[in-house]
């Protein structure tokens, strides 16, 4: 984790590629050719060995059904009895509105599957008792957003993935309602979302009560970062040493409170964009490898 987590262009010794709904395909990415047998061989010695539930599977984000799979369901090409028998499992969750619905039954599922649980945001921290693993932040040599200059007119950018999830529709009325230029995109290449928020002054995450990945690419780019973190989750990341640079936000109320302000305001749009900037580059990005890696300990031991 502390040499790989933010190397550049840093991938995985192997990737494993689904090629249709009943089908896996095994890809090697190693520069040798390495082939199933390599990888298995490579999993006999590891400490953890960590699969990832419900992301970029159909059903994860068009359904809300529970699935019960298994590591031999999900990569069926291996034999789970005898790969990997000494390494300890872990079973991260990054979201979907499937697992948003029972976090607890996932939870309690892989924990039977002999699975450590893991999660990117607090919400599914709180919700299934799991480690933290802050996700990485990959700008692709995307250069920061200029400080808003005085007499700038605001510009505010939302890139979200699940619309719904973030109550979009409601914060493109708000902003039309404040007269706040809007630069919108969903389902964008992440390069492409990464040069529009560089555009940016303030940048919109959703309002579900804790800080996802757009919230740390905001900041990372120098945008003032709107987003609602319910207080406890606030609470838990000081106790930790981990003071958010944000506007206290908990509802959408208090975005457009907070938009209003900035729109008339440039001085302040410009001090926070900074802030966020300094915060991230200073106090969150050097110490995630290293939260990273004790989790991480922690799960193997």
């Amino acid at each position: 984790v502390r040499d790989v987590y933010w190397e550049e262009g840093a991938a995985a010794d192997w990737w494993e590629r689904r090629v249709n709904t009943t089908t896996w395909e095994w890809t090697a990415n190693s520069s040798d050719g390495a082939a199933l047998a390599d990888l298995r061989a490579f999993a006999d010695e590891a400490d953890l060995i960590q699969f990832c539930p419900g992301i970029g599977q159909p059903w994860s984000f068009q359904s809300t059904e529970f699935r019960a799979e298994t590591p031999a369901t999900v990569f069926p090409a291996i034999d789970w009895e005898t790969t990997g028998r000494q390494a300890r499992r872990v079973a991260l969750f990054h979201g979907s509105r499937s697992a948003w619905e029972h976090p607890s039954m996932y939870a309690a599922h892989w924990r039977a599957q002999g699975c450590a649980i893991a999660a990117t945001t607090l919400d599914y921290v709180f919700r299934m008792e799991a480690e933290y693993l802050p996700p990485i932040v990959e700008l692709h040599g995307t250069r920061p957003a200029e400080p808003r200059a005085p007499h700038e007119a605001l510009v505010v950018t939302h890139t979200p993935t699940d619309t719904s999830a973030c109550a979009s529709q409601r914060f493109a009325e708000l902003t039309g309602r404040l007269g706040v230029r809007l630069l919108y995109g969903t389902g964008l290449p992440h390069r492409k979302c990464l040069e529009l928020k560089r555009l940016a002054h303030v940048g919109y995450d959703h309002v579900r009560g804790t800080f996802s990945l757009n919230s740390l690419e905001n900041s990372a780019l120098g945008l003032v970062n709107l987003v609602a973190v319910k207080p406890e989750y606030r609470r838990w990341l000081i106790e930790r040493g981990i003071e958010l640079p944000w506007p206290a936000i908990e509802s959408m109320g208090d975005v457009g409170t907070w938009l209003g302000q900035l729109r008339d305001d440039a001085e302040m749009t410009a001090r926070l964009q900074l802030a966020a900037r300094t915060w991230f580059a200073g106090s969150w990005a050097p110490k995630v490898g290293d939260r990273v890696a004790t989790a991480y300990e922690r799960m193997a031991a």
